[in-house]
């Protein structure tokens, strides 16, 4: 063998002797030690999950124990007795009194370790007595359930009537722990008919959803009308005159925009009101639009009144005011004293006669 040859059988020889090695190393340790751990993760498992069930049993113990202490017992005949006592009791301390037929008995239902003792009750009296009993209901402490709630109205032995299904639910636990601490059979109903909590009922009433549907009425027609026809103008007599037609342009406001006076005219007899805006300088009506007078003066038509401003337009060389909210036609022509003081500088200072 030459070197090259020495050194290869030397390599594998190597691998060889490491495989072995390995093989008996895991054989002896590694897998024993990880099947070791595998069942160690399995156990803290296994135990973790026992101690969560154990937890949960504590917890429902302690629940079942509370709601065993709001039960009437576990004997039917006892549930039965004291169920249709406490709701007689009911009845009587929210007024509609337990006297004649009011609570009938109803199924009866078994599932395993709970049992279900039902009663109907049909009673009927004034709302206020009503509500006194949805009230007790709700504050009752023992372990029930309300199904098939109505308030009707209109009925024959009083003007409302309340019906419902009282259902008990006591355990009946056959194996497992016994709960004995038992909802006492004679515990009296002791609620407060005036506390906060009664009061909240009261928007029953308030809202008046059983009042009367009282049928839509609708108004009388009114009375033909009759058409007056105009008698016939003799021919010898003359036709009178016609009358002025309306006035069409009024000055509708006379604000101030950016320190600078605006003249709003609005057309009246346009059907859609459309307001055209003037500035001092241009043309109204064709008539020079001198200046915006704000000063306070007495109104024109009624001098009791004070009217605010007024637009000063020039004809010719004579001026004249229209009022605001005037109508273009009822202008006035202004001379001397009531020219503004303005006007009365630029027009020399001698008054016009």
């Amino acid at each position: 063998m030459n070197k090259r040859e020495k050194i290869l059988a030397y390599i594998t020889g190597g691998m060889i002797c490491v495989i072995v090695l390995y093989t008996f190393v895991n054989s002896l340790i590694l897998a024993p030690t990880e099947s070791l751990h595998e069942s160690i993760r399995s156990a803290k498992k296994r135990l973790a999950k026992l101690t969560l069930t154990s937890k949960t049993v504590e917890r429902n113990k302690t629940r079942l124990k509370g709601l065993a202490a709001r039960t009437y017992g576990s004997v039917d005949t006892d549930v039965r007795n004291a169920t249709f006592g406490y709701l007689m009791g009911l009845l009587d301390r929210s007024g509609l009194t337990s006297e004649g037929k009011g609570v009938t008995k109803g199924n009866t239902k078994n599932s395993g370790d709970l049992r279900e003792i039902a009663w109907r009750v049909v009673k009927s009296g004034k709302m206020e007595h009503i509500l006194n009993l949805l009230y007790m209901l709700e504050e009752d402490p023992a372990l029930h359930r309300i199904e098939n709630l109505s308030i009707s109205t209109r009925d024959k032995d009083g003007p409302f009537k309340v019906e419902f299904d009282y259902i008990a639910l006591s355990l009946a636990t056959s194996k497992g722990p016994q709960f004995t601490s038992t909802r006492p059979t004679d515990m009296k109903v002791a609620v407060d008919m005036k506390s906060d909590r009664r009061k909240r009922y009261d928007v029953i009433p308030e809202r008046d959803i059983f009042r009367r549907y009282i049928k839509r009425v609708d108004p009388p027609k009114p009375p033909p009308t009759v058409v007056v026809r105009p008698k016939p103008i003799p021919r010898d007599v003359p036709k009178p005159p016609p009358t002025e037609p309306k006035p069409r342009y009024r000055i509708c406001a006379l604000p101030t925009f950016l320190g600078q006076p605006e003249i709003w005219v609005v057309n009246e007899i346009d059907e859609t009101g459309a307001v055209h805006k003037y500035k001092e300088g241009e043309k109204l009506m064709g008539w020079d639009i001198v200046m915006v007078d704000y000063r306070t003066l007495p109104d024109p038509d009624n001098p009791e009144l004070f009217s605010p401003a007024r637009v000063i337009v020039r004809i010719d060389s004579d001026y004249w005011a229209i009022e605001g909210n005037q109508y273009v036609n009822a202008k006035r022509i202004l001379k001397g004293p009531d020219l503004p003081q303005v006007l009365r500088i630029a027009s020399g200072g001698i008054d016009q006669p």
